[in-house]
């Protein structure tokens, strides 16, 4: 098998590959190098010409680049369970390695060859790439973290197109313009090999037109003035860096629950010097029930009663055999409150699928209970400032699909209460903030964001982070691991009804069509 392999051609491949893994990686949260996303597959593509042995194993090609790629930005998880992000790696890998063996194998036959064949091959390798990142977001529960285009979530222009299709958009223009320059240097290479004349390069410019003209388009979204006056609400959200452990008390350096709620009343009260409308606390702020534990339930009447807006915390709620993971909403002067129960809940984070015929899953995690699942969003009013907001528990507010049925309510804002601090000092909670933004965006609505030990902060209706809790005494002033409280003053405009929230996943679902018409049978022609 390896007589006639020449060994320099393999390790050269196997480099290839490799950079394409370690691309990916640098294109999210902590690194930011979004541009390396506009090239990160060309390498892998490369790898399968240069080396003969890897050509005949795209699929395993694209299970190494899958691994890197998501080994290295998901690795945080393993602070709470290392064998449960293993298991997610090595299932989500899976993804890579299907679009790189069904290009290969499966489309690039039908594509043919020239300029034609190639922009073919581009579009195809495209839409197939969306497909699966819907895909991977629904299936088993999903989890659609860091899709390609999240790497641009800097990029504001280009993060505009998320209006129209979704963060997918993003992902099916980078993933173009990658398979078009790879196919342009291929020919011009095939070219000059044989001794014939350089060809123009239609396929990459055809490629870097289309992305001039979406950074164009979503440049001039940015510089359009919203019709009619906008509207504010002042708010002040509570970040009290309280650290999470898995030990059987929840917290870590000797914090008590009695210590919690301490810093969680000092810092409520700071923030109501400013009179906020809406005053946050993050998600799951104790791990209590506000009324059924009296130490929770009374600091939560104290701050009610003297605040003059409302209330928004994440705190549990239980029914018969049943538990939830809630946002409450308390009208001024505890007159009367709303809820929210999780409608997403977190794959091995707060459930254990099958946990009752295979009990041994349990020890993937160190929590001994399945939180169950809301059954709708809500939207919560606060009818004494004509505003109402839809609250996204923890990871809700990175699931394209489900904020869109919540902004489907007409909430004004959306609002994210979530605790990352079991990830400790990773890119969590970063990445968090990377996938979430899109989602303001998509639905036209800002976006508050009220976290344990971060990301607090205020985004806007173009993506835009205009603030978030910082802390001098850290190093460059870092939001995660702050303490205080951000107040503000939030404005927007009616939000609009875009092109994604009316159509929802259009995209990938069209991409998905046609990668199915591409894949049927060819009938045979008579001679």
């Amino acid at each position: 098998m390896f007589q006639n392999l020449n060994k320099t051609n393999l390790w050269q491949g196997i480099g290839f590959v490799l950079i394409s893994g370690v691309a990916l990686v640098l294109a999210y949260p902590p690194f930011n190098q979004g541009w390396v996303s506009w090239v990160a597959l060309i390498p892998v593509l490369c790898a399968l010409r240069v080396s003969p042995e890897l050509g005949r194993r795209p699929f395993a090609c694209g299970y190494l680049v899958g691994l890197l790629y998501f080994g290295g930005t998901f690795w945080w998880i393993g602070h709470v369970t290392a064998l449960g992000t293993a298991t997610l790696v090595l299932y989500i890998s899976l993804y890579p390695a299907i679009w790189l063996w069904a290009m290969e194998r499966w489309f690039a036959p039908r594509c043919g060859d020239g300029i034609l064949g190639n922009v073919f091959f581009a579009f195809i390798g495209a839409c197939l790439w969306v497909a699966l990142e819907w895909m991977r977001g629904w299936f088993l529960t999903g989890f659609g973290w860091n899709n390609l285009g999240v790497a641009l979530h800097a990029n504001i222009p280009f993060v505009q197109l998320a209006s129209l299709g979704g963060v997918y958009m993003l992902s099916w223009l980078i993933v173009f313009v990658n398979l078009c320059a790879f196919r342009t240097f291929q020919r011009v290479y095939g070219e000059i090999s044989a001794g014939r004349p350089r060809g123009p390069l239609y396929e990459l410019s055809l490629a870097l037109v289309l992305a001039a003209l979406g950074f164009a388009w979503g440049w001039r979204q940015t510089l359009i003035k919203p019709e009619g006056s906008l509207r504010s609400l002042r708010y002040a959200a509570v970040q009290a860096n309280i650290p999470q452990s898995g030990s059987s008390s929840g917290y870590e350096n000797g914090v008590s629950i009695e210590e919690n709620l301490r810093r969680h009343e000092e810092l409520s009260l700071k923030a109501l010097e400013s009179k906020p409308d809406l005053l946050l606390w993050p998600e799951a702020t104790t791990g209590l029930e506000i009324f059924l534990d009296d130490r929770l339930g009374s600091l939560v009447t104290r701050l009610s009663r003297k605040s003059e807006g409302y209330f928004l915390l994440g705190a549990e709620d239980s029914a018969p055999g049943k538990m939830f993971n809630a946002a409450f909403l308390f009208s001024p002067g505890y007159t009367g409150f709303s809820v929210y129960h999780k409608n997403k809940l977190v794959i091995f984070g707060e459930y254990v699928p099958l946990a009752k015929w295979l009990p041994i899953l349990r020890k993937l995690v160190p929590f001994g209970v399945d939180f169950s699942a809301g059954e709708k969003p809500e939207l919560l009013k606060m009818p004494n400032l004509s505003v109402s907001l839809a609250p996204l528990i923890c990871f809700e507010d990175t699931q394209p699909g489900f904020v869109r049925s919540a902004a489907a309510l007409k909430p004004d804002i959306l609002v994210n209460i979530t605790n990352d601090s079991w990830f400790k000092d990773s890119p969590g909670a970063e990445q968090h903030l990377a996938n979430a933004i899109f989602r303001a965006v998509e639905n036209d609505r800002p976006l508050l964001r009220a976290a344990n030990t971060g990301i607090t902060c205020e985004v806007n209706q173009y993506g835009v982070v205009k603030a978030r809790l910082t802390d001098t005494a850290l190093p460059n002033g870092r939001s995660l691991g702050a303490s205080g409280v951000l107040s503000r003053e939030l404005r927007w405009h009616s939000p609009r009804q875009t092109l994604y929230q009316r159509w929802g996943d259009w995209l990938p679902l069209v991409s998905a069509l046609i990668c199915l018409g591409v894949s049927l049978p060819r009938k045979k022609t008579k001679e």
